[in-house]
């Protein structure tokens, strides 16, 4: 029926990682879109990464909160 316009919201959130004891605050980057224009529906995925080579067992949570 027409464009479609919208704004995608900012990183409003924090992702942590919790290593043995201590947490750690991970850089949430925006990594995909899906528009379905039919259902006028936006799904949006983020991501953030971490070094844990051989480590791993060391991680021992991981959360998402508001920032």
């Amino acid at each position: 029926d027409g464009p479609l316009r919208f704004n995608l919201p900012g990183g409003g959130f924090q992702f942590d990682l919790r290593r043995d004891n201590a947490w750690e605050p991970l850089e949430p980057a925006l990594d995909t879109v899906v528009v379905d224009a039919e259902a006028q529906t936006v799904a949006l995925t983020w991501r953030a990464r971490v070094r844990v080579h051989c480590q791993v067992r060391r991680v021992r949570a991981a959360r998402v909160r508001p920032a």
